[in-house]
Parts: C-alpha cells; sequence; structure tokens
C-alpha cells in the first residue's frame, strides 16, 4: 500500500528531487486527440475540460489513457457547481416539518464532489499541494545570442 506513485511527468517537472533514476522504458500513452473532449461531456464540465486540457496537454499530463481520469475530474467539478447554486441560493441548513434544523441534502453533494475533485485534481497536479516543489525549466537560449555572447 502507501502513497500511489508519482507520474515521471511530476518528477521531471519538479526536478527529481529523490534523485533516483528515472523509468527509460516508461510506457507513453498516445496524445492525439487527448485535450480534445468527448461528445457526451456537456455544460460546465464541457467548458472545465476546455480550460485545463490544453494546459495538461501542453505539459504532457494529459494523454488519451488519461481521459478517464479527466472525464472524473469534470464531473465532480460540474456536480460541485451544481451543488454549490443550490447552497446559495437554499442556503447550507434546512428545518424539517418538526422544526430540527439539519445540513441540507445539497451541502452534503457538494462536501462530496469537492473531495472527488480535489482527489482527481491531484492526478494531474492540478492542487497546491500536488503542486508544491514543483519548477518549470526556463525557455532554451537562443543559440545565435549565445554565440554572439560568446564572441564578446
Amino acid at each position: 500500500m502507501g502513497r500511489p506513485p508519482k507520474p515521471t511527468k511530476l518528477k521531471v517537472i519538479e526536478g527529481n528531487r529523490g534523485k533516483r533514476p528515472l523509468p527509460k522504458n516508461e510506457v507513453e500513452p498516445g496524445t492525439a486527440g487527448a485535450a480534445k473532449c468527448p461528445a457526451h461531456i456537456k455544460g460546465i464540465a464541457r467548458a472545465e475540460w476546455q480550460r485545463i486540457a490544453p494546459e495538461l496537454h501542453r505539459l504532457g499530463l494529459l494523454t488519451m489513457a488519461d481521459r478517464g481520469t479527466l472525464e472524473a475530474y469534470v464531473t465532480a467539478y460540474a456536480g460541485y457547481r451544481d451543488a454549490l447554486e443550490h447552497v446559495q441560493s437554499e442556503g447550507a441548513v434546512q428545518v424539517t416539518q418538526t422544526g430540527y434544523q439539519q445540513l441540507s441534502g445539497w451541502m452534503s453533494v457538494l462536501q462530496k464532489c469537492r473531495q472527488e475533485m480535489i482527489r482527481y485534481a491531484a492526478h494531474f497536479g492540478m492542487s497546491p499541494s500536488s503542486r508544491a516543489g514543483l519548477s518549470v525549466d526556463k525557455p532554451a537560449e537562443n543559440p545565435l545570442e549565445v554565440m554572439i555572447r560568446g564572441s564578446k
């Protein structure tokens, strides 16, 4: 058991802090069409897919094999947003017929969707804690600029 292994792409972005050898023959699922939103994803879930998928694909974190995980994330996000709207309009507490106050059913849905959303987001490094320590390589220097600087 224990912590699930971190994807190699995230290890590379972080700078391989553990200094362990990275897998050389790791399976690389196909990326063609990975950022394209499936037709059955609609509404808020589709908008979230279109917002986040291109960046994940650009970073090499979204492949065809990962689409199901991203689909679960955007579905949880849509459920979260729907439940949030209900809680904001109806309130987090409801009063029963006997006058007892209890947490709204929508509040429970909101909390569950939030947990799922955070869990799936961590798979892609989309939460602050899963992103802690990430660093992005600086863009490669222009070879012509290096040559000009070196000749001075």
